[in-house]
């Protein structure tokens, strides 16, 4: 912490951490505008209401373009919205070395051979669904995934391990199988990954670690509650509104000894693709902006995307659905009510 002498009497100063990471850490910045419309972003995506299916982004719109600085994101880089607010992190370097070094990699990918996924076309997500359709375009290559952590839907419940839930055995034994081979092969990684969150973005590490629960951490120490293991899934136009606005998800990717080809991410409201490769770290707030995958994918792609459901949370601030008031309360009631306004209700009846 530095000391700045004036006369007798000494002023301690903190350090501005974001400029101080963005110096040590040779980071880019980008100032980013919208390229297309926000509610446009939004109508590629899917709507139950409307019974509407999500669309890849150059379905949607052929004539599509990313922004020019796309060619000049091949270094440290991290983006900012018109409001100031971090849209994206882009690490292929910290502290001058690379930021999943390649004995983590080697070892997530002895797990990742022996996992058995799901294939997309079965998805219980509507923009993995037509992964395969869209892969088969090009070489045809299988596109599944694996999901394991924690969920909370009516209640919490770890996926595919919960009896109640999964009645199938053989179900459950897969989870079984996949969830030991990610402890032990991936959670090395998950602990580099949340060293590096911890130290390049310390205030939103910071909020998002203190959400969590002790129960709910992937690896006891980290700050996610939730993995995504996809191989070769290229995903349609979607928002991961369900894993809360106030945090962020960190992704990266493994490979195999043949490379692979296409499924670069893409910020699309902003036009930002970042073609994230095996050892990059990529941090970004898929919660809030409209993403998906440009292309499909040729060849073995395994991606890594590791979340927080902050419904899990036992309270957080939500909405009135009366008053329009802000209170803490269950993330999951569908018409909550303050303390105030079910007091009036129980006086009127």
């Amino acid at each position: 912490m530095p000391i700045i002498r004036k006369g007798r009497t000494a002023v301690i100063t903190l350090p501005k951490w974001n400029d101080h990471i963005q110096k040590t850490q040779r980071i880019k910045p980008y100032y980013l505008t919208p390229v297309i419309p926000r509610a446009t972003a939004q109508s590629w995506g899917a709507d139950k209401g409307l019974k509407r299916k999500p669309q890849y982004v150059f379905d949607a719109d052929p004539t599509y373009k990313t922004t020019k600085l796309l060619p000049l994101i091949s270094r440290n880089a991290i983006g900012f919205d018109q409001n100031g607010d971090t849209i994206f992190l882009y690490l292929k370097k910290f502290n001058r070395k690379q930021a999943i070094s390649r004995h983590l990699r080697r070892k997530a990918l002895q797990g990742l051979l022996q996992m058995q996924f799901t294939p997309c076309a079965s998805s219980g997500r509507p923009e993995l669904r037509g992964a395969q359709a869209f892969n088969d375009r090009k070489a045809g290559t299988f596109a599944g995934e694996y999901n394991t952590g924690w969920m909370h839907l009516g209640g919490e419940f770890r996926i595919g391990l919960d009896p109640n839930r999964v009645k199938d055995p053989e179900k459950i034994k897969r989870a079984q199988h996949n969830d030991k081979l990610a402890k032990t092969f991936i959670v090395p990684m998950l602990r580099r990954i949340s060293d590096i969150f911890a130290r390049a973005l310390p205030k939103a590490f910071g909020t998002q670690n203190c959400k969590i629960k002790s129960q709910h951490r992937y690896g006891e120490t980290t700050p996610f509650s939730t993995l995504t293991f996809l191989k070769s899934a290229p995903s349609a136009v979607h928002l991961d509104a369900k894993n809360g606005a106030g945090s962020l998800a960190c992704m990266t990717t493994v490979g195999t000894s043949t490379p692979y080809v296409g499924g670069s991410f893409c910020l699309v409201e902003y036009g930002v693709e970042i073609k994230v490769q095996p050892g990059d770290l990529l941090i970004a707030a898929t919660p809030f902006h409209w993403h998906a995958n440009l292309s499909p994918v040729e060849g073995e792609k395994y991606s890594i995307v590791c979340y927080f459901k902050d419904v899990l949370q036992r309270k957080r601030k939500v909405i009135c659905a009366e008053c329009g008031g802000e209170f803490l309360d269950r993330p999951d009631r569908k018409k909550p009510r303050c303390p105030s306004c079910l007091a009036n209700k129980v006086g009127r009846t």
